[in-house]
């Protein structure tokens, strides 16, 4: 069960790897609000597509080396790290110096996250959810910053140009 969950954390690693540094350089340096579009957009569906061409890949290997009932909620419930890391606009809050709103969104989906364990995990066999509640605190920070990128730099999501998503 533990190297589920390390697995997920290392998907999610992949998915995120080297956006915390581009996107975060991209974004510092631009003014521009629709090249600032073009940048998030385009970084987002990248990571989606990171993550549609790896998942078949990590499901394939669990489909061969799971076999109790419990460790697969575990593992079918840790899908939401990894699929909460596209969403995952930390890095855009980062470059755009929206420092502030980066750590009040971060504490917001934590709080979230808290109080989903509170509230729904009293016995052992519901560990499985705790990695459900953790991506659900994630993605409620992911939401939460599309709506305030999109209200103060006027994000809109472009159409998908997979030129622009081969070259990041």
């Amino acid at each position: 069960m533990c190297g589920c969950v390390f697995n997920f954390v290392f998907f999610s690693m992949i998915i995120d790897y080297g956006f915390y540094i581009t996107g975060v350089n991209k974004l510092s340096k631009e003014e521009n609000s629709t090249n600032v579009s073009n940048i998030i957009t385009n970084i987002i569906y990248t990571k989606s597509f990171i993550f549609l061409l790896i998942l078949p890949v990590i499901l394939g290997i669990y489909f061969f080396t799971i076999t109790k009932n419990l460790e697969w909620g575990v593992y079918l419930f840790s899908l939401c790290i990894p699929l909460s890391s596209i969403l995952n606009l930390s890095w855009a809050l980062q470059g755009l110096h929206q420092i502030k709103a980066w750590s009040l969104l971060t504490i917001l989906g934590q709080i979230f996250y808290i109080i989903l364990i509170f509230l729904f995990v009293d016995e052992p066999n519901e560990v499985k959810n705790i990695n459900l509640f953790y991506g659900f605190g994630v993605l409620l920070t992911g939401f939460t910053s599309i709506f305030y990128l999109k209200k103060k730099y006027k994000l809109k999501f472009n159409k998908i140009n997979f030129n622009s998503i081969l070259l990041n």
